[in-house]
């Protein structure tokens, strides 16, 4: 009943310590049962940014084939996506987000069937933070997430790397 987004995030940081033994001993016997606690906390990891957590929860319950509990009503591969492209997006104005976060998040859901915009948005977000480090393949990334969603806003960000990159050859 918390309507404050980050109280919410700092209760669930305070509770997830009484839940742990609970995750740990789902994630450890490997039964691949529907846990709706494991697939809750599956998100609440990533609300109070415990992402180490929430990625072993997502790896887990992807190769399980888990489903999300009511009330969420997006597909886990969909959720992980977004939730962690929305963290990379929010991040990059305060501090760096960690681009390691976004390749698991892309290789855990590379195969999962999600809508082309939450895709887009992932690849948006880690082409965005790779542009600096490896603008080859930040490249790559969003000119795949131009491919899926024409709209995504990284025209601007393609044509400048392009040229960077040209600058490079020459």
């Amino acid at each position: 009943q918390i309507q404050s987004t980050e109280r919410k995030a700092a209760y669930k940081k305070q509770i997830l310590v009484d839940y742990l033994p609970w995750i740990e001993g789902a994630l450890s016997a490997g039964t691949g049962k529907q846990d709706n606690v494991l697939m809750t906390w599956c998100v609440w990891a990533i609300d109070c940014r415990e992402y180490h957590l929430a990625l072993n929860i997502a790896e887990y319950a992807v190769f399980h084939d888990l489903q999300l509990p009511d009330p969420f009503t997006r597909t886990l591969g969909t959720l992980i996506a977004e939730e962690f492209a929305d963290q990379a997006k929010a991040a990059a104005a305060n501090q760096p987000f960690e681009v390691a976060y976004l390749e698991q998040v892309q290789c855990i859901t590379a195969d999962c069937d999600m809508p082309d915009e939450s895709r887009a948005r992932l690849l948006r977000e880690l082409g965005l933070l790779l542009t600096d480090k490896n603008p080859e393949q930040a490249l790559a990334y969003l000119e795949r997430a131009l491919g899926l969603n024409q709209s995504i806003g990284v025209k601007g960000d393609i044509k400048k790397l392009r040229k960077q990159l040209n600058k490079a050859d020459e």
